[in-house]
């Protein structure tokens, strides 16, 4: 049921983004010419005022007023030229993204009122394509997997056995919580996140053989990609340096004499 009210309203986040698209789009398609009776004097006139409206609007957030504003200026002007018109197209583009913003974020704060944890996320990730992602949508993201965990209890007992560095046990923990879930974006990056351990816990078993027969470059490869997926410790550090000195001490021994 999660599921499907997911990709119901991912699909209406993805309509909502392909309509503001659209809505910013329409000046470029076919920018209508000024209208027979106005000369060009007063067609760049009409253009700075409506640019300055939408300018100001635009300082104020009121990306609703700015909207329309750019769109009259951009009318206005037509096909002609104007030092201003490129930024008037940007500031067009950008009052539809914020738009979409702005309705986005109410859906997303809505749905996680209502304790829809999986919906809520992603709309709170739609957000953040547009805006980044700030310490207050972090935030959200972080609650809405907490919520999502308080009532899983498969998929706390994945997130355990992860934390625990239990590598197989969390991954078929996490396949065991989809059954329930849904292939959903906490069971996918859990999964990912297990199998990476799985792999390095093998590197990890193979660099030092590596070290000790001189294979430098392969032992300098296991243990960054070991960083990678685990972060750097003191052990890989180590490893790192051992490889990278072995290697120079090589090229030295066989470096022509001057």
């Amino acid at each position: 049921m999660q599921l499907k009210l997911l990709t119901f309203t991912l699909a209406i986040l993805t309509f909502s983004l392909a309509c503001a698209s659209m809505r910013a789009a329409e000046p470029a398609e076919a920018t209508p010419k000024p209208a027979a009776a106005l000369d060009e004097a007063t067609a760049r006139k009409s253009f700075d005022a409506a640019y300055d409206a939408g300018a100001s609007a635009a300082s104020e957030k009121k990306w609703q007023i700015c909207q329309q504003k750019m769109n009259e200026a951009l009318k206005a002007l037509g096909d002609l030229s104007h030092p201003n018109k490129t930024t008037a197209q940007v500031m067009l583009t950008k009052s539809g993204r914020m738009l979409l913003k702005d309705d986005m974020l109410i859906t997303a704060n809505e749905l996680f009122r209502i304790k829809q944890w999986i919906e809520a996320e992603e709309a709170f990730r739609k957000v953040a394509e547009i805006t980044g992602e700030t310490e207050a949508l972090h935030k959200n993201l972080l609650a809405c997997r907490a919520g999502l965990e308080a009532e899983s209890a498969e998929l706390k007992s994945a997130n355990d056995m992860l934390k625990a560095r239990k590598w197989q046990e969390a991954s078929e923990a996490y396949k065991k919580a989809s059954e329930s879930l849904g292939n959903i974006r906490a069971v996918q990056e859990g999964i990912a996140a297990a199998q990476g351990g799985i792999e390095a816990e093998e590197l990890l078993k193979r660099a030092p053989d590596l070290l000790q027969k001189k294979q430098w470059a392969d032992a300098y490869k296991a243990y960054s990609r070991v960083g990678q997926l685990l972060g750097e410790t003191d052990e890989i550090k180590k490893g790192l340096v051992a490889a990278q000195t072995g290697f120079d001490e090589e090229r030295k021994a066989f470096a022509p004499a001057k």
